[in-house]
Parts: structure tokens; C-alpha cells; sequence
């Protein structure tokens, strides 16, 4: 049976009677209860909370009439012994639903510290404690129990004027009208102040004379057992049960009935208040720490605190002895709270005691941490130092090359100088021979003809270049092929045979290129189809597929540069305005096999990062890197105009199909842009980064020609000219291989 399930018959009609004092009190005090709730009987009780239920099922929750946002709540706690622990659930509670008042039923008296936590809540939170034992009986309708009226602020001014009286005094008697007035602070421990709290007054109003008799015997409660005379005279026994002791003929008068419990409430009403309570209790903490601080006067000042709690328990002790009734029970709470303060400092030196253990283990492995740390960047920087040495040695020796180079032409250009003396002499003597003035002009003619000289030589060497490439291209081309397709960017440019005893191209090798100013070509990098669909890196520059046919080479190229398409450029630069641009695609490969699915993907391509999903499902997400390649698809095919291969990572690749040529190269441009934004310069640059290693063996010089293609389109030529006996074949071979990486 779980804890606090109640299920006996004497305990339900315990609780039913508790309940129901409950209602009437909290009526009296102006909260809206409603009848049936004031008259509910053992049957519509456990018609509403069952045959079995637990305590805590009977919570009452009830605002005022004239204020709703007033409320109060009545908490039946299921545990015998309520601690800290169940105080702070209920204040949790309360605090949740903005409520600041509330009534704790008890079966048993509350732990110590659960009293002292309750008075550190108030005014904030007022919690009012009751026992059941003190609910089993509504006193306020014994006829000697008086109506108690709280005084309203203007009501208790009015009064306190009249008597000249102060909060602080307990209680005052006066005679008005034949009716007697009393007047007191709340009590926290008396039933008849519940829902009262300080400085609030109450009038009690009693009836003087004969009509108090005959009301008094008008109303006696309705448990009184009139043949016996007397108020019932039952117990409580074990587990708060009811016992009713065995029935005697002894009768006692009514009298004396009455003026004992006259007595009993005279007693009651002297009983001391709370303040009192607090100012004696106040003087005896202030007695006990003059006494401590005399002890301590004459002891030595380096006693710890676990001798100064055990004296301070000690001088409770003896004021313990000194006091007696309800003060006696306050120094006990007292000693065993200075009991559990010393417990709590005991248990707080061990955990600093732990903690300081903890902080030395972590110290250790900070400090092993740190070492670690510092062999691992001692490491790294030699392996720093090392590569910096390799790298400074190959710096040396492309310095070296240079200066022999640099060398070389220096003697050249002593030629040329001595050559220019040479004139100048033949010019001043043709000056001595004529006029100053002739001699003039035809010194200015002479630099105008060198200079139209060198503009006509510079000329004809780049018309001898184009030239030298147009005939070899005639000398190799032996009009079987031809391309089909339009020099715009969007198109596709296919190789057809002219005859039809043409060979199938398909079965020949086929390499595209990027032709550049000065009749140099750039090698593309996986266009190894007879189609070819160009890309944003295409634009402006010609186009040129070699076709190799029975160990010859057939080239054709196309008749004009790539043009952009239109309307392109002012697309791209209104998606950059967004950070994220979603494309729909279709996965055609992925890792270079067919991709079994054809079901529509979303391509994102944004500031930082380019991602590919499938409604909800994220198949690939990278930021920009070196590592990633986005370039035109070089597979071939109907729709390599449409389509795009991306490398999202080593070993994850993925060919993309979009919707329109337009939304292809609008992908790739936009990508390439960002990862420009991003410091990725070498981002998507392996797939058309083009190298291309010349060779000419007859010659006394090697040419090393490496062609990097940037974002913007343009190209930059790096030329590298090594002497022949600097440099060997082999070495040109790995010079190529590393361009090539």
C-alpha cells in the first residue's frame, strides 16, 4: 500500500469532521465555501474522494468574496513527520500560482528547522500550522467561545484612540453598551486567529447575563452527551485514533463543566503572544551571549567553533534550568538547533576538506595538462622549423637561378648599351657637322621611329604566334570533324563527323581545351567527351577539342570566344543579395555511380557553406574549403548544359541536374563569389586548374607554362625558363606532377 493511503473507517470520519471544521473556518473569515461543503457527511465524502485516497487528495484551494485575487490554500500533507523538504514543495506551490497564504493540517508537531525556514518566509509567505487534534472540534460553536469580529484599520484606530492604547499591549477590557469588548493581537498558534495575521485586532463580543445562560444552554454543541452532563471525554490514542473510554455512572454537575472550561479559555486568552514570546526568548539569547563572551574573555582566543557551539549549548542548558512551561520547550528547540548547527559545520569542514582535494587533483592535472601541452607545441615547431628550412632552401635555389639568369641578361643589355654609346658618338658628330637645330630634329625623329619600330615588332611577333597556330591547325586538321553549337554560355558544343565514312569519334580520344591570348592552351581537366557544354570559367575565351585519330592529331576549335549569356549577370548579383539560394536538383551519380533514385533534391548554396537535402533529410552539408570542387559536369550527354559536378568532401561527390542552364551557371558563379568572400581562393580551382608542361627537347631551354584560373575569369600566366644544364628531364617530369597537385 503506497505511503498515506487511507482506508479505515475510523480515520475517514476522522478526517470528514477535520474537513468540515476547515470549511467553517475559513467562512467565518470571509471566503466564499459553499453549503454543501459546510454539511458534507461521511457519504458525499467518499463519493467525491473515493473509498481509498490519500491526504494530500483533500487540498482546498478558496479566495475571498469581495477579492478574488485573495486566496488561500489547505494542505493535508501524507507523511506523519513534515520537514523541510515538504514546507519547500508547498512553497514552490504557492509562489507558481501567486498565492501568499496558506494552512498546513499536521498529524504530527513540525521538525525544528521546518519552523525556523517558516518564519525566515515570512511576511512574504504565511503559512498558519494546525494538528488534526485541533480541528476535530469547531470551538467557535461552544457557547462560551465569544464571536470574534476583525477590526477593520479605521475600527482599530478609532479603539486604540479611545483607550489610549498601543499595539504592543496585549489585551484590554472595557464596557460598552452591555456588551464586553476584547481585544488582542493574533495568535499564530490559536485557532480562533487563523487567517488573522499582525498587527490586525479582533473584537470579541460576549453577552452578559441571564440571556448568556439561556443562550448558553440553547447552544451547546451537538456532540455534548446530555445523560451523562458532560462534553464528551474521549482520548487520542495511537496513529491520532479516537478512543472512547468504557461508559460509568458517574455523572459530574454541569457547573462545574462550564467553569472549568471557563477557566481553560481565561487561561488561554493569558496565554502569552508571539512578540512576548520572542522579546523573553530575545533576552535569554542576549543573557547566554554575555555569558559566552565573558567565557570567551577568559578562555583563549584560538578555541574553534566546535568548542563555541558546545559552550553555547552548554549556557542553553543552564538557562534551560532557569526557565520553565513553554520557555523551557523554545531553549530546547534551541539547543538542538545549536545541536544541527554544529552537524552542519562538521559536515561543511569535510566538504571543504574534499574540495581541497578535488582542487589539488585538478591542479596536478592542470599542471600535467600543461606539460602535455608543451611537448606537443615543441613537437610541432620543430616540424615547423624543418619545413621552413626546406622551404628556404628551395627559395635559395630559384634565387639562384634567378641571379643566373639575371646574370645572363645583364650582358645583353651591356650590349645593347654599348651599342647606343655607339650611335650617340655617330650623332654628335653628325651634331658638329650641322646645324644645332637639324641635329635636334632628327633626334626627335629617331625616338619616334624606334618607338613605332618596337610597337611594329611587337605587333608582328603576336600575328607570327596566331599565324603558326592557325597553320597547324590547318596542317593537322583533316576536315572530318566539325563542331555543332552556339558560342553562348548555356549551350552545348557536340563533335560530328562531315562524311559518313568518317571513324565513330566516340572511339577516338578527345581532349578539350581553354585556347588563351598568345596562342597558348589550357588543358580542361575531365572533358574527355565528345560534349562539352561550357561554364562562367569559359567566357571570353575560345574554345579547342584535339581528337586523337590513328596516332595523329586532329584539332578543331570554335569559330569565336564563349559570350555570356544574357540577362545572367544582373541575376546572379540580385541572389547575392540573399544568404541562402536554394536550387531544385535532381542527383543523377553519386561517388560516380548512377544514383537509383530520380526524386527532386534541394541544392543551397550560401555565404558559408553549400548544403544538399531531401525534404527534411540533410544528405550533405560542408562549409567552403580547399577540399570542395563545383565545376560544369564533364560526363557527357543530352544535359551537361544543365548539369554540375560537386565535390562536397575527399570521398563524397555527387553529380546535380538542375532545371534550366540558367540556374547551372548562375550556382556555380554565386558559389564561386562566396567562397572568394570566404578566403577559399583554391576553392573548386583542382577542377579547372589547368597546368600544362611544355618540352622541347631540341631546344637549349625548357618552358615550364602554369595557368591558374581564378573566381573572376581571368588568367594569370606564370612563365618559368630554366636552363638546360640547371635542369633535367626527370626534374621536369616532377616539377609537372607537383604543378599539377
Amino acid at each position: 500500500m503506497s505511503a498515506g493511503l487511507v482506508t479505515e473507517e475510523a480515520m475517514v470520519g476522522r478526517l470528514v469532521r477535520i474537513r468540515r471544521t476547515v470549511m467553517q473556518m475559513l467562512r467565518d473569515r470571509g471566503y466564499l465555501v459553499v453549503e454543501h461543503e459546510l454539511v458534507m457527511g461521511r457519504r458525499d465524502f467518499l463519493r467525491k474522494f473515493g473509498e481509498s485516497f490519500h491526504r494530500e487528495d483533500l487540498l482546498i484551494n478558496k479566495y475571498k468574496k469581495n477579492d478574488p485575487a485573495d486566496q488561500i490554500y489547505v494542505f493535508f500533507p501524507n507523511d506523519e513527520k513534515v520537514g523541510m523538504k515538504h514546507i519547500k514543495k508547498y512553497v514552490e506551490m504557492m509562489k507558481a500560482e501567486n498565492v501568499s497564504r496558506a494552512v498546513l493540517v499536521l498529524q504530527q508537531n513540525l521538525t525544528p528547522f521546518a519552523r525556523s525556514f517558516l518564519q525566515e518566509l515570512e511576511p512574504k509567505i504565511h503559512l498558519e500550522i494546525f494538528q488534526e487534534a485541533e480541528l476535530l472540534i469547531n470551538i467557535k460553536e461552544h457557547v462560551l467561545v465569544p464571536e470574534h469580529q476583525v477590526l477593520t484599520n479605521e475600527e482599530k484606530k478609532t479603539l486604540l484612540e479611545r483607550y489610549t492604547l498601543k499595539e504592543t499591549q496585549v489585551y484590554i477590557h472595557a464596557h460598552m453598551l452591555g456588551e464586553i469588548v476584547l481585544l488582542w493581537r493574533s495568535h499564530v498558534n490559536d485557532p480562533m486567529a487563523v487567517m488573522i495575521r499582525a498587527p490586525q485586532m479582533t473584537r470579541v463580543i460576549h453577552d452578559s447575563g441571564e440571556g448568556m445562560q439561556k443562550e448558553a444552554l440553547a447552544m451547546v454543541a451537538s456532540d455534548v452527551n446530555f445523560p451523562k452532563g458532560h462534553f464528551p471525554d474521549y482520548k487520542i490514542g495511537p496513529n491520532n485514533k479516537i478512543i472512547d473510554p468504557e461508559e460509568t455512572h458517574e455523572t459530574v454537575p454541569l457547573k462545574e463543566i462550564v467553569a472549568k472550561e471557563t477557566a481553560q479559555l481565561l487561561e488561554q486568552q493569558r496565554r502569552l503572544s508571539v512578540r512576548d514570546l520572542k522579546e523573553k526568548f530575545e533576552k535569554g539569547l542576549s543573557g547566554a551571549s554575555k555569558l559566552s563572551e565573558e567565557a570567551k574573555r577568559r578562555e583563549a582566543a584560538s578555541l574553534d567553533r566546535q568548542v563555541l557551539l558546545k559552550k553555547l549549548r552548554d549556557v542553553l542548558d543552564t538557562l534551560k534550568g532557569r526557565v520553565a512551561g513553554r520557555n523551557r520547550d523554545d531553549a530546547d528547540e534551541a539547543i538542538s538547533l545549536v545541536e544541527a548547527l554544529a552537524v552542519q559545520l562538521t559536515q561543511r569542514e569535510g566538504e571543504l576538506i574534499y574540495e581541497k582535494a578535488e582542487v589539488k587533483k585538478l591542479a596536478s592535472f592542470l599542471k600535467q595538462a600543461t606539460e602535455d601541452a608543451r611537448k606537443v607545441a615543441e613537437e610541432e615547431r620543430a616540424l615547423a622549423l624543418a619545413e621552413i628550412e626546406k622551404a628556404r632552401a628551395a627559395i635559395a635555389k630559384v634565387e639562384k637561378g634567378l641571379q643566373e639568369h639575371d646574370a645572363a641578361s645583364s650582358s645583353r643589355e651591356k650590349e645593347e648599351i654599348e651599342e647606343l654609346k655607339k650611335e650617340v658618338r655617330e650623332a654628335r658628330r653628325i651634331k658638329m657637322l650641322h646645324q644645332p637645330s637639324k641635329v635636334m630634329d632628327m633626334e626627335f625623329e629617331l625616338k619616334a621611329l624606334r618607338t613605332l619600330i618596337a610597337e611594329k615588332n611587337q605587333l608582328c611577333n603576336q600575328l607570327m604566334k596566331e599565324l603558326a597556330m592557325i597553320k597547324r591547325l590547318e596542317e593537322h586538321s583533316s576536315d572530318l570533324f566539325e563542331l555543332e553549337g552556339s558560342n553562348i554560355l548555356g549551350s552545348q558544343f557536340c563533335i560530328i563527323p562531315r562524311f559518313d565514312d568518317a571513324p565513330d569519334i566516340t572511339s577516338c580520344p578527345t581532349q578539350w581545351y581553354r585556347v588563351i591570348s598568345g596562342g597558348n592552351r589550357n588543358l580542361i581537366l575531365g572533358a574527355t567527351k565528345p560534349t562539352y557544354a561550357p561554364e562562367p570559367f569559359d567566357v571570353g575565351q575560345l574554345l579547342q577539342a584535339e581528337i586523337v585519330l590513328n596516332a595523329e592529331k586532329v584539332t578543331i576549335q570554335t569559330m569565336g570566344p564563349i559570350n555570356p549569356a544574357a540577362g545572367l549577370e544582373r541575376y546572379v548579383d540580385s541572389l547575392m543579395k540573399r544568404t541562402d539560394v536554394e536550387f531544385n536538383v535532381v542527383v543523377t551519380q553519386m561517388n560516380g555511380n548512377d544514383y537509383s533514385s530520380n526524386s527532386v533534391h534541394v541544392f543551397h548554396i550560401g555565404k558559408m557553406r553549400i548544403k544538399l537535402r531531401k525534404g527534411w533529410s540533410t544528405k550533405a552539408r560542408e562549409s567552403y574549403s580547399t577540399t570542395m570542387k563545383l565545376c560544369g559536369s564533364r560526363g557527357g550527354g543530352n544535359a551537361a548544359a544543365t548539369a554540375v559536378f560537386w565535390q562536397a568532401r575527399k570521398g563524397l561527390s555527387y553529380t546535380l541536374a538542375f532545371e534550366t542552364d540558367r540556374d547551372r551557371n548562375a550556382a556555380i558563379m554565386l558559389a564561386r563569389k562566396f567562397a572568394s568572400n570566404c578566403n577559399a581562393m583554391k576553392f573548386m580551382l583542382e577542377a579547372d586548374e589547368l597546368a600544362a608542361f611544355t618540352w622541347h627537347p631540341e631546344e637549349t631551354i625548357h618552358r615550364l607554362y602554369i595557368m591558374y584560373g581564378f573566381l573572376s575569369g581571368t588568367c594569370f600566366l606564370l612563365k618559368v625558363e630554366l636552363e638546360l644544364d640547371l635542369i633535367s628531364s626527370e626534374d621536369c617530369s616532377v616539377l609537372t606532377h607537383a604543378c599539377s597537385n
